[in-house]
């Protein structure tokens, strides 16, 4: 029970951080930057794809350990476009 409410929480937190980066990526593109935001989507790729082998292969959280993964990579995401 508790795995799937950390599952929740870990959704919702992202959600904002989604919202974050859809805008910055829309207005990037709106001024005809298409290389920037492919370029953080590059580097959240693979902070997530690191972070899902890290929690879910060696250190065995599972479905949390993706959703954990996933919430790091969007907040470095729409970190990446506030530096």
């Amino acid at each position: 029970m508790f795995a799937l409410y950390d599952l929740k929480n870990m959704v919702s937190l992202g959600l904002l951080n989604q919202f974050i980066v859809l805008v910055f990526t829309f207005c990037s593109l709106g001024m005809k930057d298409s290389l920037g935001p492919l370029k953080a989507l590059a580097a959240a790729t693979v902070i997530n794809v690191a972070g899902c082998v890290l929690l879910c292969t060696y250190l065995g959280y599972g479905i949390v350990g993706a959703a954990w993964a996933t919430m790091v990579s969007q907040v470095c995401w729409a970190n990446s476009y506030a530096s």
